[in-house]
């Protein structure tokens, strides 16, 4: 992942993705958003809808916490420069898990209120596309 070629570093993302299990999802997860910090550009968004397509496979087999898996959301919230489009799959996720999950509704809503009062939401950027599933859920 660390090839000067963006093809090489696309490609290495989709064998990652292919390897995920529900004991190394965390793992690889964290290994990815640190690899977002040093990313720019397509591949960084291309990094940014991997993380996100991980943890949903197949019906979020892999993710056994789901607190977890919303706080990686809602870290993802402070990414800066993240497309319209992932910033709606954030959205779809935190709306997806909290209304699926009834055993993660509880921390959602306290964690969204949070959010939701740190303003950060509103900065006019494409997270502002969360503020909707923050909204929602609290």
């Amino acid at each position: 992942m660390k090839d000067d070629d963006v093809t090489i570093r696309m490609r290495a993302l989709d064998l990652i993705s292919s390897m995920v299990s529900q004991r190394n999802i965390t793992g690889i997860v964290r290994k990815l958003l640190e690899h977002i910090d040093i990313s720019d550009g397509n591949y960084r968004e291309y990094v940014i809808e991997c993380v996100l397509n991980i943890c949903k496979q197949d019906n979020y087999a892999y993710v056994s916490d789901f607190e977890w898996y919303v706080g990686i959301l809602v870290e993802m919230t402070h990414l800066t420069g993240v497309s319209r489009e992932n910033a709606l799959r954030m959205n779809t996720q935190l709306l997806d898990v909290s209304i699926r999950v009834p055993g993660v509704r509880r921390y959602t809503v306290k964690t969204m209120t949070h959010l939701l009062l740190s303003g950060r939401l509103m900065s006019g950027n494409a997270m502002c596309e969360v503020l909707y599933a923050a909204a929602f859920i609290v």
